[in-house]
């Protein structure tokens, strides 16, 4: 064994002195070996112990003067959550040990089989066990509390705006994701959606996400120039993402009156379907944001909305669905718009989710999903 392994603190806790001592003395035979032993013959005494002093594992002998049984073991565990457990069984008390394991225990040994390596190999290993459990625990956790500050960012309910129906949905392909989509009124009333793919997963651009959402709702409470608030959220950007992160990012505002809309593309395009069937691919206007400070993004406008047109915002995720026959595609995408055109704007968001699902059915996802559907409705109308 390597003597520039870290010391493990051990605690045993054993009411056989004879036990005691042959346990010990295996560990001694181990010349070199990090090891502190401490031993105690009660599970009081134990709980004491962890008081005072930190312990890497704990030898753990279930029949005990104040504690019997696996009744030791969820009494300890109970109270000390975050160490290594070995539980001591007799000859014929395997299936103890089994069900030691089963509520918490990390391994266990039959007394009277010990030597002095198996012992050192099962401490040591139990530890690192423990060590990783752990730390896969705090990840998790990490990543639950990440996914819920997240998903508070997200829109709680569509905006009843008069003459629209919205919707919008975002399912991440990790805990947490980078892509992003949200509603708000602009300085002049207009109703504005945006959709954005930050690149990566995990936690890096959902904090990024986070940032270009109070970037635009900021700048959206003095200007109703969407090509001035993604300019300026860009400037902003670039400067606080020293390493390189960039957004994709659509955004489109609809005027009061429901009938024009104006839209600016960093990077990222959408789709207008006109109730007379044509369609138009409403083009980037501009860089993604975050890679040139001084870059700008421009601005466009179509002029002529009718009641039934579908405006689609979406990132890359829904488009690059990978099946057996290669990605979704958009000519999938449009194809789903089209035949569920005369739906709710919800419902268009169920179908294009169901048809990606379907499509890479049998693969993991691979990137984050996300989408926003507007419908031009009449003026004071309902959902056509």
């Amino acid at each position: 064994m390597s003597t520039q392994q870290s010391t493990l603190n051990v605690l045993l806790v054993e009411d056989s002195p004879s036990d005691a001592h042959i346990l010990r003395m295996e560990l001694d035979e181990l010349e070199g070996e990090p090891i502190v032993l401490r031993h105690v013959d009660r599970l009081g005494a134990a709980l004491a112990e962890f008081e005072k002093s930190r312990f890497d594992v704990v030898l753990l002998d279930l029949g005990l003067p104040d504690s019997q049984g696996i009744e030791t073991l969820t009494t300890l565990r109970g109270q000390v959550e975050e160490v290594a457990i070995v539980v001591l069984t007799g000859l014929n008390d395997e299936a103890i040990g089994l069900e030691a394991i089963r509520k918490g225990a990390q391994d266990y040994l039959v007394k009277g089989q010990i030597h002095g390596e198996l012992l050192f190999r099962c401490v040591r290993y139990a530890a690192e066990r423990n060590r990783l459990e752990l730390t896969i625990r705090r990840t998790e956790e990490e990543f639950r509390i990440a996914r819920r500050i997240q998903t508070s960012l997200f829109p709680d309910a569509a905006p009843q705006a008069p003459g629209l129906d919205i919707a919008g949905r975002s399912l991440p392909a990790e805990a947490t994701g980078g892509d992003y989509f949200d509603y708000f009124s602009l300085a002049g009333g207009q109703q504005a959606i945006v959709v954005s793919d930050v690149c990566g997963h995990g936690y890096g651009p959902a904090i990024l996400m986070a940032e270009v959402r109070a970037y635009l709702r900021a700048f959206a409470e003095t200007t109703d120039d969407i090509a001035e608030i993604l300019t300026k959220t860009n400037r902003l950007l670039t400067r606080d993402s020293p390493d390189e992160r960039f957004a994709a990012l659509f955004c489109a505002s609809i005027a009061p009156d429901c009938r024009s809309l104006a839209f600016a593309g960093a990077g990222d395009r959408a789709f207008l379907f006109h109730a007379d069937g044509s369609l138009d691919r409403l083009r980037a206007t501009g860089l993604p944001l975050g890679i040139d400070p001084d870059a700008e993004v421009g601005r466009e406008s179509v002029d002529s909305l009718s009641a039934g047109d579908v405006l689609l915002l979406l990132t890359d995720g829904l488009i690059e669905t990978l099946g057996e026959d290669g990605i979704f595609g958009e000519k999938r995408i449009c194809d789903v718009v089209v035949q569920n055109r005369h739906a709710s704007a919800d419902a268009i968001i169920d179908a294009l989710f169901q048809a990606s699902a379907e499509h890479g059915r049998g693969e993991a996802q691979r990137d984050d999903y996300t989408a926003a559907v507007v419908k031009i409705l009449d003026v004071g109308g309902g959902v056509g």
